[in-house]
C-alpha cells in the first residue's frame, strides 16, 4: 500500500498548496477587472497546473490512454440510461438536503455569476480537469485493492477538495466513481459531471421553485430507474452495491482501509476541511 498512500500524500500535499494559492490568482483577476466571469476556468487551470500536471508527471500517467475504452463491459444504450438515472438521482438528492429557494435575489445573483465564459468552466472544463484527477488518477490506481475501496477514498478526495460542500458531493463522487467502474469510459464520467454542475444553474435559472425541479428530476429518475431494473446487465450491475457488500468488503481489507486512512497529509486535509465547515 506504500504506493497508495504515495499517491494520497502527493494528492493533498498539491490539494493545499492550490487552496493557498488560488485566492491571489482571484485578487488578480478581480485587479484586471475580470471579475467572477473567469472564476471557474481560473480554478480550473489552476486546479490542472498545480494537481493534475504534478500527479501525470510523478505517477508517470498516460493521459491518452484514460480515454481509450480497452474494453466495452456495457453497452452505449446502458451507459445513457445509467448517466441519466444518476444524474437525476442527484439532483433530487440536493434538494432534500440542500433545500435550494428560487428567491429574486439569488437569481440576480445567479444571473450575475454565469457568464458564457464562467458556464464553460463550469460544465465543460471543471469537469474534464477534475474527472482525469480523481476517476482517471485517484480511483484507477486504487482499483487493484477492489472496487469498494477505490470507489470510497476517490470519492473522499474529490468531496475534500471540495470542502465547503464536502458531504454532498461525496454522494457525486460515488456516483461518478460507481460509473467509471462499471464503464472504463472517463469521457461518461465527464458527461454526467457536467450534467450536474450545469443543471445546479439551469434549474434555478430556467425550470422555476425547488417543488416543480423536485417532480421534473422525480419523473426522469422514474423512467431511467424503470428502464435499468428491466435491463438484465443494467438490473445486475446495481445489484452489487448494496450495504452488506460494502460492509464485507470493509471487513476483509479493514487493514488497507486502515493503512490508506493513515495518510498524514489525507488526516491533515481532513481537519483542514472540519475547521472550515465548522
Amino acid at each position: 500500500m506504500n504506493q497508495e498512500k504515495r499517491l494520497l500524500n502527493v494528492y493533498f500535499g498539491f490539494t493545499f498548496l492550490n487552496d493557498f494559492t488560488l485566492f491571489l490568482i482571484i485578487k488578480v483577476l478581480n485587479e484586471l477587472g475580470m471579475g467572477i466571469e473567469w472564476e471557474s476556468v481560473a480554478i480550473g487551470l489552476w486546479r490542472m497546473c498545480i494537481v493534475m500536471l504534478p500527479c501525470i508527471y510523478i505517477f508517470k500517467i498516460n493521459v491518452k490512454h484514460l480515454f481509450i475504452l480497452n474494453k466495452r463491459k456495457i453497452n452505449l444504450w446502458q451507459k445513457t440510461v445509467f448517466i441519466i438515472c444518476f444524474w437525476s438521482l442527484y439532483r433530487m438528492f440536493c434538494f432534500f438536503v440542500i433545500n435550494l429557494t428560487t428567491s429574486e435575489e439569488s437569481i440576480q445573483v445567479m444571473t450575475s455569476s454565469y457568464h458564457p465564459v464562467s458556464l464553460f468552466g463550469f460544465i465543460i472544463l471543471v469537469p474534464i480537469i477534475e474527472e482525469i484527477i480523481d476517476r482517471g488518477i485517484v480511483l484507477k490506481q486504487l482499483q487493484s485493492h477492489g472496487k469498494w475501496l477505490a470507489i470510497i477514498i476517490s470519492s473522499l478526495t474529490f468531496a475534500l477538495s471540495h470542502y465547503k460542500s464536502w458531504p454532498i458531493t461525496f454522494v457525486a463522487g460515488l456516483l461518478l466513481g460507481i460509473l467509471y467502474t462499471e464503464t472504463e469510459d472517463l469521457k461518461a464520467c465527464i458527461v454526467l459531471h457536467g450534467l450536474i454542475n450545469g443543471f445546479s444553474v439551469l434549474e434555478v435559472l430556467y425550470i422555476g421553485g425547488v417543488t416543480e425541479n423536485l417532480i421534473f428530476f422525480a419523473i426522469i429518475f422514474a423512467m431511467s430507474l424503470v428502464v435499468v431494473l428491466i435491463t438484465k446487465g443494467c438490473r445486475k450491475i446495481i445489484a452489487s452495491y448494496n450495504i452488506k457488500g460494502f460492509i464485507d468488503d470493509f471487513k476483509k481489507k479493514k487493514s488497507e482501509y486502515k493503512e490508506i486512512f493513515s495518510s498524514e497529509l489525507f488526516l491533515l486535509y481532513i481537519i483542514f476541511v472540519l475547521i472550515n465547515t465548522i
